[in-house]
């Protein structure tokens, strides 16, 4: 069985909020010119390389398209015949 002191619940209660703090402060950044010019260039790259791969899997599903549709969602109804009965 573990025994954990009042210690340990106080050093993973500090870990808890630094984590939290972490997570959950919001940073103001104050770049300079360089970096400005840094982060843009990152975010044309991973904007490029986001539209590149999601044309890929376009393309894809479109050479690997099935004529023949597996599940239709939408069904014709047959017209009723005028005096349907038991048999019909």
């Amino acid at each position: 069985m573990l025994k954990t002191s009042i210690v340990d619940v106080i050093i993973t209660m500090s870990e808890l909020m630094l984590i939290v703090m972490r997570t959950a402060y919001q940073y103001k950044l104050k770049p300079n010119n360089e970096l400005v010019s840094t982060i843009e260039l990152w975010l044309d790259l991973l904007r490029r390389q986001y539209n590149y791969r999601l044309g890929e899997r376009f393309s894809w599903c479109s050479e690997n398209r099935s004529s023949v549709n597996p599940c239709p969602l939408i069904m014709p109804i047959p017209q009723l015949k005028n005096n349907p009965d038991y048999y019909s």
